[in-house]
Parts: C-alpha cells; structure tokens; sequence
C-alpha cells in the first residue's frame, strides 16, 4: 500500500464522516471529507488536492443529490473515474445492493459495521487499485518501448537502402513524430568550417521550428552529449567524436524512462551512420571519376588506385547487401574510410 494513501469521504453526517476521519488518520490514510455532491465537485476543481485517491466511502443517503446519482457523476468525472468506490448505506436491502453492485460500485457495507471490517475492505481495494495503476502503467510503458524499437526499425531500414539524404532524414524525422507522439523533430547538420548547425530537415513539415531550438542545440553542439530541457531532448550525431549534426526532438515532460535514452542513442547512431554513408558515397564518386579520366589501358595490370576502389566497392557493397549489426556496420564503413584516405594519397 502507499505510503499516505489518500481517501476521499463522502457523508452528510458530520458526526460520522469526523469518526472516519479520525479513523482512517490514524490508519495512515490522508483522509478528505465532503458532505455533499456540491462539496465534492468543489473539491475536484482545486489545485492542493492530490488526484486520483486511492479509495472513496460513499454514503447513499445524501440529500439533493442522493448516493446513487453521486456516483454516477463521480464515474463520469475523468479524476474518479477508476477510482474504487465502498457504497455506505443505512438500507439493509438486497435490491439496492444488487443495483450498486451491478453499477460497478466495488463494494457495499450496511452501516453500521465494524469498523475493523470497514478499514480491512478498505485497504484490500486500496491495494487493487495500486495494482491495476501499476498493470496500466507496465502497460503503457510497454507499448511505448515497442513503438520505440519499431521506429528505429524503420529508420534503419531507410539508413540501409536510402541513398538520398535529405529524404532519408526527412523520412527519418516524420517517423519518430509518428510513432514516438512527439510533437515536433527537427535534424541540423554540422557545418566544421563555419561551425554552424543547419536545419536539413524537420517534422511535421508544415510547422516552423521553434526559436528556442536555437540556443539548446548551441548547448549540444558544445558538449556533444544527449540533453533534456523541459520538453526538449536532443542528441548529438557523432561519428568517431566528430560531430556530424544534432537531433532535437519534442516530447511532452513526462519521466524519462530508461528505454527512451536507450532508443535516443541508437537513433543518434542510425542518422549519423546514414550521413556518413552519404559523404562515403559523394566522396567515392567523385573520386572514382577522377580515377577514370587517368585509368590505365584495359589490358594494363591493375594499379592500386584501382585495387583501392575495387576494395571500397566490396565494402559498401557489403553494407548494401547484408543485414548486420550497428557495429559490424561502423566497422565496415571504417573500412571503406581507410581504403578512401589511401585513395587520396595515391591522387
């Protein structure tokens, strides 16, 4: 059970709703006590009150608004709604039982009762309940992480046979607003000479970015670690610590779990592996353009220039053709860069 479970009692009787009161006090509950529907409604509206309580006691004989239509209102009210409600009554009638039981009042005690009886039943659903919000939450926690996984699916599908970065990138970003339910993702690339972050692309389309990006992204820029402010959450895309750009992505403020910072790194790896390839494929043109204009005669023995480009080809190949892991990937696009830098020297 909670810590100070809070316990909402509803009852016109002052005397009796101040015995629960006391009671419940000294059972560890945070007890609040309303003495009619109007008093509850009032007290759903204020700010210092926690919601949901874990538990109400709700006596049926009120006046104006008896318990039966009380409690309809309270399943109707999105702060009550699930919240497990004890029907107090003076009517010992089977009728009226079967009626609230059937509403889906989660217990019903004929006043009065013992009240060892009443604070058992009452920290029996107290429980329940703690337990249901736990199952909802693992719940939502769960189908949230999957749609993480299956986004990054996705993208890395897009880094392995995209060769269009803009597109890729722009694809990449309206994925993670889609399926993460962020509310906005914009990817800057870094610009080393002039040490600026341009946006290349962002999500959703039609919606400007936000001036506040600018300064954050500064932030990330310098320390190039994963940041979080307020909703904001951004991640640097590093390839062997240097920076290729940034990622910022818009969430609402909610805890962080584990599994998202997890799923935030690998998306940083996806997009930084994707540009990488793009300037691995812009570098290996070009050079293998130059190459053609100064190759040798066909019969000619080939020269190392050559042997080098044909070694590049296997590599990315190799990233085209077969699935592997993020590491196996980076490793053979390491390759292709060594094999690339020898090209280099040799022109």
């Amino acid at each position: 059970m909670a810590e100070h479970p809070y316990i909402l009692i509803i009852d016109d009787d002052e005397e009796m709703a101040a015995m629960l009161h006391t009671v419940f006090s000294a059972k560890g509950y945070w007890p609040l006590v309303a003495h009619s529907a109007a008093e509850v409604a009032a007290m759903l509206t204020r700010d210092d009150v926690r919601w949901p309580v874990q538990v109400i006691l709700l006596d049926m004989m009120m006046p104006y608004v008896d318990g039966s239509e009380l409690y309809d209102w309270l399943r109707a009210h999105p702060k009550t709604a699930e919240t497990p409600v004890i029907v107090l009554s003076a009517m010992d009638s089977v009728t009226k039982r079967v009626e609230m039981l059937q509403k889906g009042a989660d217990d019903y005690l004929v006043k009065p009762c013992p009240i060892e009886e009443l604070y058992a039943r009452v920290a029996i659903h107290t429980k329940l309940h703690e337990l249901r919000q736990m199952a909802h939450s693992n719940k939502t926690q769960l189908m949230r992480q999957t749609s993480y996984w299956e986004a990054l699916g996705k993208i890395g599908e897009l880094v392995r046979t995209q060769f269009d970065l803009e597109g890729t990138l722009l694809r990449a970003a309206e994925i993670v607003v889609s399926d993460w339910r962020a509310s906005h993702c914009t990817i800057y690339l870094y610009e080393r000479q002039t040490s600026q972050t341009n946006i290349v692309a962002h999500a959703p389309y039609d919606a400007a970015v936000p001036d506040s990006h600018t300064p954050f992204v500064r932030r990330v820029v310098l320390q190039q670690e994963l940041l979080y402010s307020g909703e904001l959450v951004a991640v640097p895309l590093l390839r062997h610590r240097s920076l290729l750009g940034v990622v910022v992505v818009q969430l609402p403020e909610q805890p962080r779990p584990t599994a998202l910072e997890h799923a935030l790194h690998i998306l940083g790896s996806l997009l930084a592996m994707t540009i990488t390839n793009n300037y691995l494929f812009e570098s290996l043109q070009g050079r293998g353009t130059a190459a053609l204009v100064d190759s040798p005669a066909a019969d000619a023995p080939p020269t190392k220039l050559a042997q080098g480009l044909q070694a590049v080809h296997t590599y990315i190949q190799m990233l085209l053709q077969f699935h592997m892991d993020d590491q196996r990937r980076l490793e053979y696009l390491n390759r292709a860069d060594v094999e690339i830098n020898k090209l280099l020297q040799e022109l």
